[in-house]
Parts: C-alpha cells; structure tokens; sequence
C-alpha cells in the first residue's frame, strides 16, 4: 500500500493552470519527499512525456468511477481539484478547491442545488480540505462548515522554465496575452471588441482539445473567425490546440459567413454583427460607417430584413462588396412595399420592390423563360441597366422573388406574380399585396 497517491489526470494538458498545477506538484513531492512511498493515478501519455516511473504510475480507468473500491490502495488519496471523479472510499481524503466559478455560472436552481450537494459530499469525507487562495476558502465557507483545522490555504505555485519555444507567426512589439482555455465563460470575445479601440494586438493562446470543453469547441472556432474577419487582426492563427499547432495554418482560408443585423437570431456558425448590444452579435456595427472588417474575408453574408433601414443603400452595398470575397453569396430578406409590415415600423427608411434589385445588382444570366417573352410582347418596360448604379457593376442577381401569405400561395397567386412582377407590382401589388422579397446576389470581382 503506498504512502500517498496523487490524483494528476489533468498533466495531460500542460498548457492549462490545472496542468500546470499537477505538474509541478508532482515532480516537487517526487523530489523532495524520498522518504515517501509515493503513486500517481495519471493517463497513460504522463508515463511517456512527463518522467514518471512506471513503478509509481497507475493508469486511470473509467470504470473506477463507478466501482471506487477498485481504486488502488493509499494511506492518503490526494484529489488536486473540487471536480475530481475519482474519490477511494478506502483512503484518507485530501481535497483541493481552486474554486466554485461552475456552481455561480449555473442558471438552474435545480442544477446548482445538485453540484453543492456533489461537492459537499467530497468536503464530507475529505480528512483536510486545501485551498489555493483565501479568496476560494470564503467562496466555500458560505456554502458550508468546515473546522479550521480540517482545512488550510496553500497558494499555488509553478515553476518557470528556462526552455523557450517560438510560436509559428511573428510576434508584435506591443500585444496583451491572454492563457487559459478558450470558453465561453472567459468571454474572450468581448476582449476583441475592446482591441478595436487599442493599437496594441491581441494573442490568444488557451487550450480546447479537452474533455469538459468539447461544448466549447464551437465557441473556440467562432472566436477565430471573428479575429480572421476584423481588420485591425494582424493575423489568424492564434488559438493554440494543446500540442501547440495553430488550428488554423496561415495558408488556410476558412469559409466564413457573417450576418449582419442578425438580432437576437444569430445564424449557426455565422459571426453575428449587429448595431445593438445585448444581441446576439459577436462584434457591434454600424451599418451606416466603415465596417470593421477586413477585404475579402467572406464567403457568405446574410442581410435579413436589414436593406430597408439603412439611410445610404449603394453605399452599404459597396461596404458588402468589400468585404466580400470573389463569388460570394449575399442573402436576404425585405418587405415588399405592398406589405404592411413595409411600413409598421417607424425606423424603416425604404419600400422596397422587385425592380430595386435592377438597380443593385446585374440582370439575370440565364434568358427568361417562354411565358416571360410572350408576357413581354403586350407589356414591355424599359430596360433597368439604363438607370442601374455603380454598384450594380458589382453583383449578379441569382434569385429575386416575391414572398405571399399561405392563402395566396395556394392560390396560386405567388407563382403568377414571380412569372412576371414587374406587371403585377403595376396593377395588382394593393390588391393582392405580396409579403417579402427574398433575394440571393453572387459577388463580382
């Protein structure tokens, strides 16, 4: 039976503070403590990467989760963190709790009713609870009663090395460093906002390859395209994996998709931008200003009932245009001026039709259909490239369509219009009022 055991599974990650905390640790009690009959329940690769003996390694099951009496034998059983899963029943108990941020984060009152009741059943058999700051043992001693001599405050500590490795992408002369995992709970994308306002860069440099946060791989994926779209990024590999290799190589173009005005409805895997905080945007925009994002840095941008509210609509085109990347696709959505929602909200500056896309973007590519051109011989119009803008240069129509109400598409009445609008929005469009006009434009460039 060893002396102690100390739980390390969190070595495996040396780039994380828990990693650092398990590896430190254990090479300084392996050091220091030779009069100890020591063990370490580690995975496998601490074995191979982090210089300990076989002989003092025990290999972590899952099943000693379920079965803790399998767990190998120790006078003491050090757990080095409050979410430990493996806890002996056969072993005195030393718990450490760095904190309790988990408990505070949960919303459901169910939920954190659940996790203080988990942790104080661990502080109920634990012989001696440590705490690495005061901060975390008042955190706690809110919750529960522990004797103050069943517990203690021993500051963390880790060792720097003298070994330096250089990062794969040149490193600015003024930049803020921010380690530690990439979560949610970090809010790191608040951080890229403020970095608008500064001169200096923003590395980023946090771990998301582990099991607790493959949720937030998502978030990890979506920080990293918002940092690749912004122009004031001097580049974009910047989140590490734990090995230390950018996710995203320089000479990789990620498919990046924005939506702009998304709301409170972002759309999935989009970088979310909009002028309203407390949305669901990643980065706060003005659409009427420059936007904040570099040339060419999108594959696909959603523009969903946001064209009517702008003031200057050619010129947000052309902003569109910039930042998009050649043959892209801009999708989106408008009332038609025959809706009545075209004119319930007050902040809408335009009333759309069918033929203001003759004027934003180039005509058809493929020659309209038979019924369109024996339509056109009793009622012609004059061409719209006469009058079209500038920016129409710059986009292709793919699809532009008129929208109806479930009645009317039943009836047939949608199918008719989008043969040939332009003659419905002269004699029908008040009588038959339309709903949306949904549109897709491909980028020329």
């Amino acid at each position: 039976m060893k002396d102690v055991i100390l739980d390390i599974e969190h070595i495996e990650f040396p780039r994380t503070g828990l990693g650092q905390v398990c590896l430190n640790l254990s090479q300084a009690i392996e050091k220091e403590n030779k009069d100890l009959d020591l063990g370490f329940y580690s995975p496998k690769r601490a074995e191979v990467g982090f210089g300990i003996p076989k002989r003092m390694r025990y290999k972590i099951n899952p099943l000693h989760r379920v079965f803790p009496h399998l767990l190998p034998k120790s006078k003491i059983w050090h757990a080095l963190h409050q979410g430990a899963p493996y806890i002996p029943n056969h072993s005195e108990l030393v718990l450490t709790i760095h904190d309790i941020i988990h408990i505070h984060e949960t919303e459901s009152a169910a939920k954190k009713k659940k996790l203080l009741r988990q942790l104080e059943n661990k502080i109920k058999r634990a012989a001696h609870v440590v705490f690495i700051s005061h901060f975390a043992q008042r955190e706690v001693l809110h919750y529960f009663d522990i004797p103050e001599g069943e517990r203690s405050v021993v500051h963390n500590g880790v060792v720097v090395g003298h070994q330096q490795t250089k990062p794969p992408f040149p490193i600015p002369q003024k930049f803020f460093l921010t380690l530690g995992v990439v979560a949610t709970k970090k809010n790191i994308h608040t951080l890229i906002d403020v970095m608008a306002l500064r001169e200096e860069s923003l590395i980023i440099a946090g771990n998301t390859h582990t099991e607790y946060l493959h949720r937030e791989r998502p978030y990890a994926k979506m920080i990293q395209k918002q940092i690749c779209a912004l122009t004031f990024a001097p580049f974009s590999n910047i989140i590490f994996n734990r090995t230390g290799t950018p996710l995203a190589p320089e000479n990789t173009k990620m498919k990046l998709m924005l939506d702009l005005g998304c709301g409170s409805n972002k759309r999935s895997g989009a970088i979310g931008a909009d002028i309203t905080r407390g949305s669901a945007a990643d980065v706060i925009v003005n659409l009427e200003h420059t936007f904040p994002f570099r040339d060419n840095a999108f594959d696909h941008i959603i523009f969903h009932h946001v064209i009517e509210h702008l003031t200057d609509i050619p010129a947000s085109m052309e902003e569109i245009w910039r930042i998009s990347a050649p043959d892209a696709c801009l999708e989106g959505v408008t009332p038609h001026f025959s809706s009545a929602a075209s004119y319930t909200d007050p902040t809408h500056r335009h009333h759309l039709s069918y033929r203001t896309f003759d004027f934003l973007a180039m005509p058809f590519s493929e020659p309209p259909g038979k019924l369109r051109r024996l339509l056109d011989i009793f009622y012609r119009i004059e061409a719209p490239e006469r009058h079209a803008s500038k920016v129409a240069e710059k986009f292709q129509k793919i699809e532009v369509r008129l929208t109806f109400n479930p009645l009317f598409r039943r009836l047939g009445i949608e199918w008719l219009a989008n043969i040939y609008p332009e003659f419905y929005e002269s004699f029908f469009a008040f009588i038959l009022p339309a709903r949306d006009i949904v549109f897709r434009l491909k980028v020329k460039k």
